[in-house]
């Protein structure tokens, strides 16, 4: 969102986890660990970097007319 308006709103989700902050920013920062919880991806934490997450469909969520 580049333009926020006054009807812009957020979700704030806080969660307490069971391991020492410097393991959760690694699996936040690292492609390879990024990919073990979320999905592949091409991530590098360098500025002005351009990343994509990129996700396979199940066989058997496939549509038979191949769309």
């Amino acid at each position: 969102m580049n333009n926020p308006t006054p009807d812009t709103r957020s979700i704030v989700i806080e969660r307490e986890m069971p391991h020492p902050p410097e393991k959760i920013w690694r699996a936040l920062t690292q492609g390879p660990l990024i990919g073990q919880w979320l999905m592949s991806n091409d991530f590098q934490a360098i500025v002005g970097h351009r990343f994509s997450f990129r996700a396979r469909v199940p066989a058997a969520l496939e549509r038979p007319d191949g769309l």
